[in-house]
């Protein structure tokens, strides 16, 4: 097959076919893979479509480094451990039944089967179907061919909209991928297709319908916010799974501690650590090495929650043997998820405010990474290191507590995240800036690239706003008039973030910790 519409043409053919087995894509002139083998690997990475015996693993769709740099890692380390993926490459594929069974055809206005495969995949990751890849014995798998710049325009136009497609189309001409005159009529071609996802339905969340012997350690950092961490304890007070440990790390300073925690909940499992200096990471490490049960739940302090938050996260990774279920936040000017995505599927990122992560995994690839003590982007760098240490990640859109982003303590403390993509979105000089944590994370898990998109794509949002015609033309304006003053900006945070990944990560290690703790 060379062309996407053969692949749409000949799909209902293959679901026919293989409606009690596995639909398997082989690399050309390579024999067919052990299928034995095959589904045990599927078995064993707790996946429905499983890239087999890939070794690197590289984005089928080039248009995704433009508009998600710091998303979903593009290259697979060599190694074994399955590996949660939004791309599907059919060179070494397996698909199980039941998704053939559950998902629509592939679009067929596509050029290149590579293109109709990766809107394919596109569409599974976000409906909830488990794609993973598995590292292979020999061999690396390999790279699709190049992707016209129609077929990647027409992807950009199919899931994020026509404003997206123009900066792409814009990219793939400044970056030298394409001539001007080709990705021009690339984009003529791509506003002519009708052709739109037919979104799979989420699984809905899995129901607690009994008690769990699950253990579950809260763990909740603080500083300097008294009133929502008592608010916070009282609402663990009515949780329907009980915790078997809540563990609060004070940074407040001596003179504004509340002394009298552990007093006035008597009733819950409550230890409170108390700490000098503030520091998120070492904080939640600190945290962390308190822990004995089974599971750990990441809070913030300045949160409202339903009395099934626990045990929502429980039931979920119980009934799908993941090692994290990730939650959703609400916001004060941000609307809640649409009842669409309120259900289940892998999970991109962490969240260190709403999510439930297996204990010794949580330990195993070494807790928080200290370079984030005073800046934000700590949890998205636990969720990548727990990604490459085959961690199964879900995001559950029914599990939703309230943030309230507290005008005090937390990061502010460090004078970080005092300004939110949100709160920037609601004034004409608002700017939401990239700063070196953020930039860090591109060069320690991406490379120079990442940090180039992150910071275009950070001055590309800055020129957008919600609100009316007037003050979006307004927003405009003021944009492009200071584009090179914010450009100038982010030199100071990528100068930062070199410093940072020469001297970091600063992983804990917590068994060596445990062993000294015992001699």
């Amino acid at each position: 097959m060379h062309r996407g519409s053969e692949l749409a043409t000949q799909w209902p053919a293959f679901v026919l076919a293989n409606r009690s087995a596995l639909l398997l894509f082989r690399c050309a002139g390579e024999p067919l893979p052990d299928v034995p083998q095959v589904q045990e690997n599927l078995n064993r990475a707790r996946a429905e479509v499983l890239h087999y015996g890939a070794r690197a693993y590289a984005a089928g769709m080039p248009c995704l480094r433009f508009t998600q740099p710091a998303y979903l890692p593009l290259v697979l380390p060599a190694g074994a451990s399955p590996y949660s993926s939004g791309e599907l490459l059919l060179d070494g594929c397996a698909v199980g039944v039941g998704v053939l069974e559950r998902a629509a055809p592939p679009c067929g206005e596509f050029e290149g089967v590579q293109a109709a495969a990766s809107a394919l995949g596109w569409e599974w990751f976000h409906g909830g179907v488990i794609v993973r890849a598995v590292g292979g014995p020999e061999g690396e798998l390999r790279l699709p061919d190049q992707v016209s710049a129609a077929d990647q325009l027409h992807f950009m136009r199919r899931f994020f909209g026509d404003l997206w497609m123009g900066y792409v189309a814009c990219r793939l001409v400044t970056a030298g991928m394409f001539p001007p005159a080709v990705v021009a009529r690339a984009v003529m071609d791509a506003r002519r297709h009708r052709c739109r996802p037919a979104p799979l339905a989420l699984r809905r969340t899995v129901v607690p319908t009994a008690a769990s012997p699950a253990t579950v350690a809260v763990l909740i950092p603080t500083v300097d916010r008294v009133a929502y961490l008592r608010a916070a304890l009282e609402q663990l007070r009515a949780q329907t799974h009980r915790a078997a440990q809540v563990i609060v790390v004070d940074q407040t300073p001596e003179a504004s501690r509340d002394l009298a925690l552990e007093a006035d909940f008597p009733d819950l499992p409550l230890h409170v650590v108390r700490l000098q200096a503030a520091g998120q990471s070492s904080a939640r490490n600190a945290g962390i090495h308190h822990v004995r049960a089974d599971w750990t739940l990441l809070l913030d302090d300045d949160i409202d929650f339903p009395p099934t938050l626990i045990a929502q996260h429980v039931a979920l990774c119980e009934a799908t043997g993941a090692d994290v279920s990730v939650g959703v936040a609400t916001e004060d000017g941000v609307a809640p998820l649409p009842e669409p995505q309120r259900g289940w599927r892998l999970s991109p990122v962490l969240m260190g405010g709403n999510s439930l992560v297996r204990t010794a995994l949580l330990r195993e690839v070494g807790g928080f990474d200290l370079a984030f003590d005073g800046g934000s982007r700590a949890d998205g760098d636990l969720g990548l290191r727990l990604q490459r240490a085959g961690a199964l990640m879900l995001l559950d859109g029914a599990n939703s507590l309230h943030h309230h982003h507290a005008p005090r303590g937390g990061l502010r403390v460090h004078k970080a995240r005092t300004v939110t993509r949100a709160s920037a979105r609601q004034r004409i000089w608002g700017r939401h800036p990239v700063v070196a944590t953020e930039l860090y994370i591109c060069l320690r898990h991406f490379g120079e690239w990442s940090l180039r998109e992150v910071r275009l794509l950070r001055l590309f949002s800055g020129l957008r706003m919600d609100g009316g015609r007037l003050a979006q033309v307004a927003r405009l304006t003021v944009g492009v008039l200071t584009l090179w003053r914010e450009w100038r900006r982010q030199e100071k945070g990528v100068a930062q973030a070199r410093v940072m990944a020469v001297t970091h990560p600063s992983l804990e290690d917590f068994e060596r910790c445990q062993i000294q703790g015992r001699s």
